[in-house]
């Protein structure tokens, strides 16, 4: 086990039993891990090895595992927390523990490297990208995703929280910088895509996720006090305007992928 660098801002180990109960935590396969797959023969998967960064409690390598039989996967988390919620549900996919700027494997070993929405809590982005490279065989994919705060200060829960926006834009790599480290690493093809994500809500609906502050790890950053003034403000609304009035959800997300050559 190597040792782990910088202390996160969300200790995940404290919400790792809850993690899986909220109904947005739940996966399907991974569309990036699909078209990878569709480049390769039936022979060539079963050679495959995959690995998966900040994998947290491995629903998406589970439900990526029946589309690669016989290839080799691994689910990495810095948090020992979240692996042990992870190892019950596959005991053929291997869990390590490890740091993604300082990753406990050797050079050149996978064939496709994903990271989802744990970008922002790696202290040292630069160094996991060039750790990613050194990883990766040659022909090798890295896809990563997140949210991208730069794109969407009017987010609603900026507007309620405001301390979750000041975090957020110094833990969120924007998009061109998060490609730019890629080239610098030596990927080819490095480029990004964002997609804009909108959904219909309510006050109510917004009071009942955020009152369940675990379930967001932007909640968790902030301080109590700022937390509460915001739950109040909600809940101010509420009062005022009714719980059924309707909002709408919305949120940027950066797609960042490159090959190695």
């Amino acid at each position: 086990m190597t040792r782990l660098h910088h202390t996160p801002r969300v200790d995940y180990n404290q919400i790792a039993e809850l993690y899986d109960s909220q109904p947005f935590r739940g996966k399907e396969v991974d569309p990036d891990f699909q078209e990878f797959l569709a480049e390769r023969t039936a022979q060539q998967i079963a050679s495959l090895c995959l690995l998966d960064i900040g994998c947290g409690t491995g629903n998406q390598l589970v439900e990526n595992r029946p589309e690669a039989p016989g290839a080799c996967l691994i689910g990495l988390d810095r948090f020992r927390g979240m692996l042990k919620q992870a190892r019950p549900k596959a005991d053929d996919i291997h869990w390590p523990q490890g740091d993604g700027a300082a990753l406990p494997l050797r050079a050149s070993a996978f064939d496709f490297i994903t990271n989802q929405y744990s970008f922002h809590q790696v202290h040292d982005k630069p160094g996991m990208t060039r750790e990613v490279y050194r990883i990766l065989k040659s022909g090798g994919r890295f896809v990563m995703s997140n949210i991208c705060p730069q794109e969407v200060k009017s987010r609603f829960i900026y507007e309620y929280f405001p301390e979750t926006l000041t975090y957020d834009l110094q833990d969120f790599m924007p998009p061109e910088d998060i490609v730019g480290h890629m080239r610098e690493a030596g990927f080819v093809n490095a480029g990004f895509d964002l997609e804009h994500i909108q959904w219909d809500s309510t006050l109510t609906d917004f009071e009942h996720g955020v009152t369940r502050r675990d379930s967001c790890s932007q909640l968790i950053t902030i301080s109590d006090e700022a937390y509460q003034a915001g739950l109040d403000r909600v809940r101010a609304e509420i009062k005022q305007k009714g719980g059924d009035t309707f909002h709408q959800g919305y949120v940027c997300v950066v797609r960042g992928a490159g090959d190695k050559g």
